[in-house]
């Protein structure tokens, strides 16, 4: 095999030719762990005459040709990390970042927000708890954001974002879905962080419907403050479909979210939903507000013993719809290809604030 050729193109950034002759952007990913991973592997699987990506984890035998992948790059990708955080890991990252861009001056910058972070950097910016060198630096750079509520958000600190969600994969959808007899509740609260995700509304919904059977994935219930018969716990689970399969309703009532996983996987197998966030054919309860998140279920509960609570098809040919994985891929590289400076066969939707009605 030869050797890389480097070529100049729009904005000098150094790009290297694939073997099909096309120009394969390079493009390194740091930040959350298990996110970098995620859209490691989708992008790798669905941009390979287009992309060349690689991921600069935590300290390993391979760190050292991570480190120069990623010093060799042209898009740095950030996932995760809120820049100019006073604590002591976004100090310690912030100093990494910052060395590694030095080092790459040349590269095209892509910070992609989670949800969490952003909320997080609105609450700091606010309290002027920002390091504003390392945010006025950020400013100049590009942002991905996987809601469009998240795009409003950012706006408030001057970040102009493109909403591009993560493409999600959701398989084994059967068709046409059936709904369980007996009504079922479904929902994610890991144990770290239960009162984040709602688990005081939850557990009284649970307390107030004993009829319903609410499945709690992601945790075991160590924060409960007393056993109830209908309230289950199932721990982490990589095989989801069995419960969603299962379920009537999926609820993700949190306090601060980007497009939930959950919420879409929901739609694609045809459960309601209630989240604390506006979604086509979902219903709006807000965070923390128990008493109508027990109202919501209650009237689901009841159109199903009258038997009326068939599947949200409506909502299943949303999700097929917006949520598509190849227009979601598709968005993503094209966004890359074009912070590595080359023109992408489709132009990213960049503007886009709201999902489709």
């Amino acid at each position: 095999m030869e050797a890389p050729t480097i070529c100049k193109i729009a904005g000098g950034i150094a790009t290297q030719p694939s073997e099909s002759g096309e120009t394969l952007v390079k493009v390194s990913l740091l930040g959350q762990p298990y996110w970098v991973a995620r859209l490691q592997k989708v992008i790798a699987d669905n941009s390979i005459h287009r992309l060349r990506v690689s991921a600069l984890a935590k300290p390993s035998h391979r760190f050292p040709k991570q480190a120069r992948d990623a010093v060799c790059a042209d898009v740095l990708m950030r996932v995760g990390f809120r820049p100019g955080a006073c604590t002591a890991r976004g100090l310690a990252f912030d100093a990494f970042w910052s060395a590694l861009r030095k080092l790459n001056p040349r590269c095209g910058v892509v910070y992609y927000w989670l949800g969490t972070d952003v909320s997080r950097a609105v609450r700091a910016w606010r309290n002027g708890r920002v390091r504003w060198s390392v945010y006025h630096e950020a400013l100049r750079d590009r942002h991905i954001v996987d809601a469009p509520w998240l795009v409003d958000e950012l706006a408030e600190l001057g970040i102009d974002a493109a909403f591009i969600p993560i493409p999600l994969v959701v398989d084994n959808v059967a068709s046409p879905p059936c709904m369980p007899r007996d009504f079922t509740v479904l929902t994610y609260i890991p144990d770290d962080r239960p009162e984040f995700y709602g688990a005081s509304s939850v557990f009284e919904a649970a307390r107030h419907l004993p009829s319903a059977t609410f499945h709690v994935v992601g945790g075991k219930g160590t924060w409960v403050p007393r056993e109830l018969p209908n309230l289950r716990f199932h721990g982490w689970q990589k095989d989801m479909k069995p419960f969603y399969t299962n379920a009537s309703v999926v609820v993700r009532m949190i306090e601060h979210d980007a497009l939930g996983g959950t919420v879409q996987e929901g739609l694609f197998f045809a459960k309601h939903i209630v989240y604390t966030y506006p979604l086509p054919f979902t219903n709006t309860v807000p965070f923390g507000d128990a008493p109508a998140l027990i109202d919501e279920l209650t009237e689901l509960l009841t159109m199903n013993e009258r038997g009326l609570l068939g599947p949200n098809l409506e909502g299943q040919e949303y999700a097929q719809t917006v949520f598509d994985f190849r227009t979601h891929v598709e968005s993503l590289v094209a966004f890359l290809e074009q912070a590595g400076g080359v023109v992408p066969r489709r132009q990213p939707n960049g503007s886009c604030r709201q999902l489709p009605q």
